[in-house]
C-alpha cells in the first residue's frame, strides 16, 4: 500500500509537484506493477518516458475524437496533428506531464458537455484535481454551455458543486502533503506582464488560432462562442499565480481555439452539425 507521505518517488517529487500527484502514482504503480526496481533517477526516468508515450498517444486520439463531433475525420487528423506539432513547444523550459493530463481531461469533459452528460463530470473533475487546480475550469466549461435565462439557477447550482470537486480534493491533498504553506510571489502579475519574451512564447504555442479563433465567430456553435469567455479568465489567473513561461499550462485552451480556428479555415461543407 502506497502511502503519500511515505513513498519515496512522491518524496522527491514533492516541492516540484505539490499536490500533482496524479503523475508520481502512476510511475509508483507502474514500477511495482512491473516490479521494476525505481531506486535511481535513470530508472524512475525509464518508466517516465514510458508513459509520457502512452498519455500523449491517448490524449492525440481523444482530441481527435472530439474534433469529430464538429469535422469530418480529415479535418479532425489535421487539427490533432497541428495540435502535436504545438506540444514539443510547449515542453522546452518546464517538460512536465501533468498539462497532457490536464489537456486529456478538458478535452473529455468537453465531449460529455457538448453530449449531455453531467454526472461523468464529477469523477473527472474529482481525479484532475490530483493533476492541477485549474481542472476548476471545466465548471465553467459547463456553467457556459448550459445556462439560459429559465435555468440558470439550476445550473449554477450544478457547476458550483463541480467548482467545489478539485478544491476540496486539493486542499485535502496538500494537508495531508503537508504542502499548504505554498509559496506566493507578490509581484508575480508585474512579472509576467514585463515578461516580453513569455508573451510570444504563449502566442507562439497556438500561433494563427489565436486569431482564427475570433473571425467569424458569430457564424460559428453558438457552445464554442460561450467557451471564448473562458479564454479571459484562464489567463488572468495563470498570469496572477502561475510562470507565464510555462507554456504547456495554456494547452487545454486547445479544447476552444483549435475547434474555432478550424472553423475558419474550411468551408461550411465540412462541417458536421453541431448544437
Amino acid at each position: 500500500m502506497i502511502q503519500i507521505k511515505q513513498s519515496s518517488f512522491q518524496d522527491k517529487s514533492k516541492e516540484q509537484y505539490v499536490n500533482r500527484v496524479l503523475f508520481p502514482f502512476m510511475v509508483q504503480y507502474t514500477s511495482e506493477l512491473l516490479q521494476y526496481k525505481t531506486s535511481y533517477l535513470a530508472d524512475i526516468m525509464r518508466i517516465y518516458r514510458f508513459l509520457y508515450i502512452i498519455i500523449l498517444a491517448s490524449v492525440a486520439l481523444l482530441f481527435q475524437k472530439y474534433l469529430m463531433y464538429w469535422f469530418d475525420e480529415k479535418t479532425a487528423v489535421l487539427g490533432t496533428l497541428l495540435l502535436l506539432i504545438s506540444i514539443p513547444f510547449s515542453f522546452i523550459i518546464t517538460g512536465h506531464i501533468d498539462s497532457l493530463f490536464d489537456l486529456g481531461l478538458f478535452t473529455l469533459s468537453a465531449i460529455l458537455i457538448v453530449r449531455n452528460y453531467y454526472l461523468p463530470l464529477i469523477p473527472i473533475l474529482f481525479v484532475g484535481a490530483f493533476n492541477r487546480q485549474t481542472i476548476v475550469f471545466v465548471a465553467l466549461f459547463y456553467f457556459l454551455a448550459k445556462f439560459n435565462n429559465k435555468n440558470w439557477v439550476v445550473v449554477f447550482f450544478k457547476a458550483g458543486i463541480l467548482a467545489l470537486i478539485p478544491i476540496i480534493t486539493g486542499f485535502v491533498v496538500r494537508y495531508l502533503r503537508d504542502v499548504l504553506d505554498k509559496p506566493s510571489y507578490p509581484n508575480m502579475f508585474l512579472w509576467n506582464v514585463a515578461c516580453h519574451h513569455c508573451f510570444i512564447s504563449v502566442f507562439v504555442l497556438f500561433n494563427i488560432f489565436w486569431v482564427l479563433a475570433f473571425v467569424g465567430l458569430r457564424k460559428k456553435p453558438f457552445v464554442l462562442q460561450r467557451w471564448v469567455f473562458v479564454i479571459p479568465f484562464f489567463l488572468i489567473i495563470h498570469y496572477l499565480f502561475g510562470f507565464i513561461w510555462e507554456t504547456r499550462m495554456f494547452l487545454p485552451l486547445a479544447v476552444i481555439l483549435v475547434p474555432l480556428g478550424l472553423f475558419s479555415f474550411y468551408p461550411e461543407s465540412v462541417h458536421k452539425i453541431s448544437p
